[in-house]
C-alpha cells in the first residue's frame, strides 16, 4: 500500500497546481458566463439558471474526453525516459494502473465541477423542487454514464498508444496514421458486431429502462430537455467490462516488452 500511495503522489504533485488552476479558472466561466448574458444581453429570454444548465450539460459531456487527455499527459512525460520510469519494483499494472486512476479522479473532479456549478445557480435562483428532483434523477444518470464512458475510452484509448509506440521505431511518423486507421477499422468492426443477431441474442440481456422510474421530460420554467436512449443492458455491461480487462492487460504486457526488451 506505501508504495502505490507513492505512485500516487509521484504522479499527482507535478500535475496539482496545473489541475488546481484549471478547474477554478473553468469554474468561474460557468458560474460567471449565464450571468452576463442573463444581465447584459438585450432580448435574450431564457433565465441564468437554464443557460448555466446548459452549459453544464456540455462542460459534463466534454469531461468524457478529460480522464483520456490527462492520462496522455502522464504517459508521454514518462515515455520521454521509459527506462527510468519502469526502474521500479512496481509490476507494469501498476505503473499504468495509478495513471489511470490519477486521470480517472481528474475526470470525476471535472464531472462534479458541472454538478456543484449548478447546485449553485440552484441556491442562487430558488427554482421550484420538481426541476431539482429531475435534474437530481437525470443528471445523476447522465454523470453516471459520462463517467463510466470516460473509462472505456481511457482504456480504449491505452491500448491503440501503445500499439502507435509498439510501430514507431518502424515507421516513424506514419505510426500514427497506422493507428488512427486500425482505430477506425476497430469501431467499424464494433458496429457490425453489435447490430449482429448474436450480439442481439447472447449479449443483449437484462434489460433496463430507466423510464420505468421517472417522467423523460425536465422542465424548466418556459423551456424544457427531453431525455432519449435510457435502456440498458446488463449483459452489454459484462461483456464491455470484459472488453475493457482485455485491452488494459494486453496493453499492459505489450507495453512492457516494448520498453524492457
Amino acid at each position: 500500500m506505501k508504495q502505490w500511495n507513492g505512485l500516487l503522489l509521484r504522479e499527482w504533485l507535478p500535475i496539482k497546481w496545473q489541475m488546481i488552476g484549471s478547474f477554478i479558472l473553468f469554474g468561474l466561466g460557468l458560474v460567471g458566463l449565464p450571468l452576463f448574458v442573463s444581465t447584459f444581453v438585450e432580448g435574450f429570454k431564457v433565465n441564468s439558471f437554464e443557460i448555466a444548465t446548459v452549459l453544464c450539460f456540455v462542460w459534463a459531456a466534454f469531461s468524457v474526453f478529460v480522464p483520456l487527455f490527462t492520462f496522455f499527459m502522464l504517459f508521454y512525460r514518462d515515455m520521454k525516459k521509459p527506462d527510468l520510469w519502469l526502474h521500479s519494483t512496481a509490476s507494469i499494472y501498476q505503473l499504468v494502473g495509478v495513471k489511470m486512476v490519477v486521470a480517472i479522479l481528474v475526470g470525476l473532479a471535472s464531472l462534479l465541477l458541472s454538478v456543484v456549478v449548478v447546485a449553485i445557480w440552484y441556491v442562487l435562483t430558488n427554482q421550484p423542487f420538481i426541476v431539482f428532483d429531475e435534474l437530481l434523477f437525470y443528471g445523476s444518470l447522465f454523470i453516471s454514464a459520462v463517467f463510466l464512458g470516460s473509462i472505456c475510452l481511457l482504456l480504449v484509448g491505452f491500448f491503440f498508444v501503445v500499439l502507435d509506440q509498439l510501430m514507431k521505431p518502424f515507421v516513424k511518423g506514419f505510426s500514427i496514421v497506422i493507428t488512427l486507421l486500425l482505430f477506425i477499422l476497430s469501431v467499424r468492426l464494433h458496429s457490425i458486431f453489435v447490430s449482429s443477431r448474436f450480439y442481439e441474442m447472447f449479449i443483449l440481456q437484462g434489460k433496463l429502462d430507466m423510464m420505468d422510474f421517472k417522467n423523460q421530460q425536465i422542465d424548466l420554467q418556459e423551456s424544457y430537455f427531453e431525455i432519449t436512449g435510457t435502456t440498458f443492458y446488463i449483459g452489454e455491461w459484462v461483456f464491455d467490462f470484459a472488453c475493457l480487462l482485455v485491452f488494459f492487460i494486453v496493453g499492459a504486457m505489450l507495453l512492457e516488452k516494448k520498453v524492457r526488451r
